[in-house]
């Protein structure tokens, strides 16, 4: 009997000291659990303030520097960790190149609930994050209308469509996708699906056409009537792309080449003969390249780098 109550004691003993150990490293596991959260809030802060800053680099450091700390919002974003920090640098991806990146390092603490009982009371953490910002290259949605490559002047209102032929038997209308009259009034009303990029030709179209162009430029504004080139938002249908292109060759259907692409706030129609439109300068979903390579058309395209 003896032999047997021994071995219940050591089999309780080995019970007691695992139940110890599981305990601990549920208790530990929680701790680490609570890292990770930290630590992935931060990146959340560090990606988000990134690219809000970079959205609106073509506006200068300082503006850029401010949409990135206001959108971490002293670091909380809404959640309760401890963010010690929120860091911004607008800065250069290549040595000698323009200053087309923002880096934010945001920096944190964890707080342990069980850890204390080893030693270890909290744990700094901290994440990095950038986005850089490049010229468009490339992009899908453009509308079926051109603007000759010129310098453009923020706000400034041009001419998209003009009633008097700009070179011959061409008046400013592009055909991306097929070709006549009722392709080009949905290119306009919907944009083009495919993609377009720096270096493609597309050809003209010729001829006046005010009538698809009237109900494709009132179907547009419809969307958003009360819009302004002041008020508009980002995501508003009256914001169209149109490739930047050379027509000083074109004569009735021809090609022409893509030099970049600009965007500007639709402002309306004079029954279809003329198209205007207020030059805006704005990220856009799209590929890009270099800030420094190209012309400057005011259109950019923004990603994370690391």
């Amino acid at each position: 009997m003896g032999g047997k109550q021994g071995e219940r004691g050591n089999v309780a003993v080995l019970v007691a000291v695992g139940m110890a150990f599981l305990l601990g490293s549920a208790a530990l596991g929680v701790d680490v659990a609570e890292a990770y959260r930290v630590r992935n809030h931060l990146e959340d802060v560090a990606t988000l303030a990134a690219l809000a800053g970079a959205q609106v680099l073509y506006k200068g450091e300082d503006a850029a520097r401010a949409a990135a700390q206001a959108t971490a919002g002293g670091g909380t974003l809404g959640s309760e960790v401890d963010v010690t920090g929120v860091q911004v640098f607008v800065e250069s991806s290549r040595q000698g190149g323009p200053k087309d990146q923002v880096r934010v390092k945001a920096e944190g603490v964890a707080h342990f609930r069980f850890a204390p009982a080893l030693g270890y009371q909290e744990q700094a953490l901290s994440f990095e994050a950038a986005a850089r910002a490049g010229r468009l290259q490339g992009l899908s949605g453009v509308v079926p209308l051109g603007i000759q490559d010129q310098v453009l002047e923020f706000g400034k209102v041009y001419e998209l469509k003009s009633d008097n032929p700009i070179y011959p038997g061409n008046f400013g209308a592009l055909a991306p996708g097929d070709f006549g009259a009722s392709e080009y009034e949905k290119l306009i009303r919907e944009g083009y699906n495919g993609y377009l990029q720096v270096g493609d030709q597309l050809y003209t179209e010729p001829g006046n056409m005010k009538g698809p162009t009237k109900k494709g430029i009132q179907a547009r504004i419809a969307k958003d009537p009360d819009a302004t080139c002041e008020t508009v938002q980002p995501n508003s249908p009256r914001i169209i792309y149109v490739p930047v292109v050379d027509f000083s060759q074109a004569k009735g259907r021809s090609q022409v080449p893509i030099l970049g692409f600009a965007a500007f706030f639709l402002i309306g129609t004079d029954d279809g003969a003329t198209v205007t439109g207020c030059f805006l300068r704005m990220a856009a979903p799209g590929d890009w390249g270099d800030l420094g390579e190209g012309n400057d058309y005011g259109t950019y395209g923004v990603g994370l780098v690391r």
